[in-house]
């Protein structure tokens, strides 16, 4: 007899696995292997390098050759083009709000009789 309806973990219970085990492989993979310990001493002023003493790029994958500065433009553009997406669904979600405030308030106004034509109108209760 085959069961059908076999127990499944939540939902709830999969993303604490999932999380605690990127946790794990996270701390795993940034720790540095007990053998590449330095032995305490570091030049002084090597760390950092002064200003203007690199090299110029050479090549089109060097640091800051065209390939970087092609990247950052197009991060660029990326990031300007998300924010005007975002900035034209915004604007056109409030004109659609403010449409249906209009045509709501005109279908209320229109609904209303004005007080010239209650007067000629008889009441539905007449007078007893």
């Amino acid at each position: 007899m085959v069961r059908t309806d076999e127990r499944r973990p939540s939902s709830g219970v999969l993303r604490i696995v999932a999380a605690s085990l990127i946790a794990v492989l996270l701390v795993l993979s940034v720790s540095p292997p007990a053998g590449a310990q330095d032995s305490g001493e570091s030049p002084v002023g090597e760390i950092i390098p002064k200003p203007n003493s690199g090299e110029e790029p050479e090549e089109s994958g060097d640091r800051g050759g065209s390939l970087q500065v092609g990247l950052l433009g197009l991060i660029a553009v990326v990031i300007t083009g998300i924010g005007l997406h975002i900035a034209r669904q915004a604007h056109g979600v409030r004109e659609a709000r403010l449409d249906r405030a209009e045509r709501a308030a005109a279908e209320r106004a229109a609904a209303q009789p004005t007080s010239a034509s209650q007067a000629d109108t008889p009441s539905k209760n007449p007078a007893r």
